[in-house]
């Protein structure tokens, strides 16, 4: 993980821990986009572009916060 603890507290602090995942199956499945070279290399079982973590935000307000931020 590169994402420094003092960051996820950070952004915890903007949307609550419990809207952050960090684990490697969901990081995995929100890795992904539809770009021609991303859908090759996970046709080839490679995910070359993992996400540090993912954000559940459960408002406008919350996505608003993110992005500020």
């Amino acid at each position: 993980m590169s994402i420094t603890h003092e960051l996820l507290d950070e952004l915890a602090a903007l949307v609550g821990r419990e809207a952050l995942a960090l684990d490697g199956d969901e990081l995995s499945r929100h890795g992904y986009d539809a770009w021609p070279l991303a859908v090759k290399l996970r046709a080839q079982g490679k995910a070359p572009y993992l996400p540090d973590v993912v954000v559940f935000a459960q408002d406008t307000a919350q996505v608003s916060r993110v992005l500020r931020w």
